[in-house]
């Protein structure tokens, strides 16, 4: 599995190596901010909301992420479906106020969205800072925060480590907030209803399907902006690349609040049946997974992480790999009602059970539900 390096604790989990390390240094200026320290946290390390009485041995001495390591992976033991390529499930009311970790993992600008642009209809009205609840070992809560973006009136895309965790399992709740200067989501969030997830992600979490599409209970308001997505071509190609998203360092005055914006180099590649996407764009894990990766003015990729190991930032394509965005909108609406239809050719094959904590449903959908790519349309 990759390896990754922490830069600051989860709030109330201090361990003693991390308490010695630096804290960041910003060199402020009106809209562009550089990082003094090349450092690293992951997104698939949620943080605790309320330790029980107790463990505190346990909790102090380890911390969240040592805890969190030391469990067994969530899977799909006796799967009894062959075909399976896509799982879904329902989800709940969020519990309790969700949190992110901080940190930094390269050392270019990044800039502050324009207020302009994220009011109600603008072009970025329509990003969130995504927050997911888990259930953990003794009934624990774990939080995780992120970035999704809309891709139509009732769905959001995001990054499927923010909704299926590798160590506890699929989300209980999930909850999309806007920007804070923006009026397109009303105050305390938007509540999720179901999620779906390649099932690669769910088995063996592949970075290559690090791909989510969670429905919403009321579509977006006509304030909410929607964005047209765009396959890749086949064809190894290097261009420009934008990722906009919700780091929990930036800006200093409101924190994980407000969007930031950064470009650089992306590279696309295909290797046998797999298609992948590295950049070199700046991003916060902790804040950017989920982030849209932009060509102009459509979506082609979704940020996913950093990998210490080949010192590169990876983002999940769009349209490619089984991340079929018309496909899981379908599951979507099936799982929501099942009432509902598939699309033309899908296949619902039954329900699942996992190894996570959080008892629920797991709906599983066939391979024959693999549908055209969605290139250029608005969803």
């Amino acid at each position: 599995m990759p390896k990754y390096r922490f830069a600051q604790p989860p709030r109330g989990f201090p361990s003693s190596s991390q308490r010695k390390m630096p804290k960041n240094r910003l060199v402020p200026s009106p809209r562009k901010f550089r990082p003094s320290r090349r450092i690293l946290t992951s997104a698939h390390s949620p943080t605790v909301n309320s330790p029980a009485s107790g463990d505190d041995d346990l909790w102090e001495g380890r911390g969240v992420a040592e805890y969190l390591g030391s469990l067994h992976d969530v899977g799909f033991p006796d799967l009894p479906y062959s075909k399976v390529r896509v799982v879904s499930w329902k989800l709940a009311n969020p519990a309790v106020p969700p949190t992110q970790l901080e940190g930094i993992i390269t050392s270019k600008e990044r800039e502050l969205v324009e207020e302009e642009l994220v009011g109600k209809g603008k072009k970025y009205s329509g990003i969130f800072r995504i927050t997911s609840t888990f259930k953990g070992p003794k009934g624990r809560e774990f939080t995780i925060g992120g970035t999704a973006f809309a891709i139509g009136k009732s769905y959001a895309a995001t990054s499927a480590h923010l909704v299926w965790n590798q160590k506890l399992g699929p989300a209980k709740s999930v909850v999309l907030h806007g920007d804070e200067r923006s009026d397109g989501i009303a105050i305390g969030g938007k509540k999720c209803v179901a999620a779906a997830c390649h099932v690669e992600w769910a088995k063996s979490y592949r970075v290559e399907n690090d791909f989510c599409v969670v429905s919403v209970a009321e579509p977006f308001s006509a304030g909410v902006y929607t964005y047209r997505v765009r396959r890749l071509a086949e064809e190894p190609s290097s261009f420009d690349g934008v990722v906009i998203g919700f780091p929990s360092d930036l800006p200093a005055d409101y924190p994980g609040k407000r969007l930031i914006k950064c470009s650089d180099i992306v590279e696309s590649s295909g290797t046998g049946t797999l298609f992948r996407v590295k950049h070199k764009v700046n991003t916060f894990v902790a804040g950017n997974s989920g982030s849209p990766v932009f060509s102009g003015e459509e979506v082609f990729a979704i940020h996913s992480r950093y990998i210490d190991e080949s010192k590169k930032n990876y983002a999940t394509p769009i349209d490619r790999n089984g991340n079929m965005i018309d496909q899981f909108r379908g599951v979507l609406s099936y799982t929501k009602d099942k009432c509902s239809a598939l699309l033309q050719g899908a296949s619902y094959l039954g329900a699942a059970k996992h190894t996570g904590y959080h008892t629920q449903e797991i709906l599983v959908f066939g391979e024959d539900t693999i549908t055209p790519a969605t290139e250029g349309v608005v969803l």
